[in-house]
């Protein structure tokens, strides 16, 4: 069925539930052959988002997701993807006067960033806004939220018509999502005020189907991922933490 496909039906089935937290060595080996399909969609965009300063984990087994079970992931493999978010520079300022084994350091993974995920549906494209504890842009975003209204309610008009919705789950799977496309762009400050908190993802994902022939080639992969982070890169730069200039 998608055997011309670039991601075929092998590389999905890894992420059916009965596979998710597998350790068998055909399960492990096919992570790796999507775990490499990634690498080499990154190795063409890569230098592309760095222009725009949005970085890869600047550790290479860092740079996707992790292709195996453990507490990092709760012990569930049911997507794997790449990111792109803080250079090293800005993780490490937020870090500079904390020592080097504090537990208050925050790593790269703390920060909102851009991600390619393929999972069993097909493939997400977009934003995720915070983990579930210790989220820096969360943190700046409730602060300042209020004094940004405008700016945010212009900018969100900008990404409304593409069918974006912000998803917040928590940890008994509860899901509260705003549809951009069906309300009114002022009415997600009081979405997000209400909704987003510790202990809750919260994030921004277009998922395209696998059967969609967007996504049918490398090619068509990179060329829809870079057209998403590009209409969502301004709302991005309003719902993050950024270096104070002098």
């Amino acid at each position: 069925m998608l055997e011309n496909y670039y991601f075929n039906e092998k590389d999905y089935e890894i992420f059916n539930e009965e596979n998710v937290s597998s350790i068998r060595p055909e399960i492990l080996e096919q992570r790796r052959i999507v775990q490499q399909k990634l690498y080499d969609i990154n190795d063409n965009m890569k230098d592309e988002l760095v222009k725009k300063n949005l970085h890869n984990h600047w550790r290479n087994e860092n740079i996707t997701s992790l292709i195996y079970p453990c507490v990092f992931n709760l012990g569930r493999v049911n997507w794997l993807g790449i990111r792109y978010g803080r250079s090293k520079r800005e993780v490490n300022q937020l870090n500079c006067n904390l020592g080097v084994n504090s537990k208050e350091r925050k790593g790269f993974q703390k920060h909102a960033c851009f991600q390619i995920n393929i999972e069993s549906k097909g493939i997400a494209i977009g934003l995720y806004h915070a983990v579930a504890e210790g989220a820096i842009d969360r943190m700046f975003l409730h602060e300042y939220i209020d004094d940004k209204k405008d700016i945010l309610t212009n900018e969100i008009k900008k990404i409304q018509g593409y069918g974006f919705i912000w998803d917040i789950w928590d940890k008994q799977e509860n899901n509260y999502r705003f549809e951009f496309d069906n309300h009114k762009p002022e009415e997600f400050i009081d979405f997000y005020k209400k909704n987003d908190m510790d202990g809750r993802t919260s994030f921004l994902l277009y998922l395209i189907p696998k059967k969609d022939k967007r996504i049918k080639t490398q090619e068509g992969i990179e060329e829809i991922s870079l057209e998403i982070i590009d209409i969502l890169y301004d709302f991005y730069n309003e719902i993050i933490w950024k270096e104070k200039k002098s």
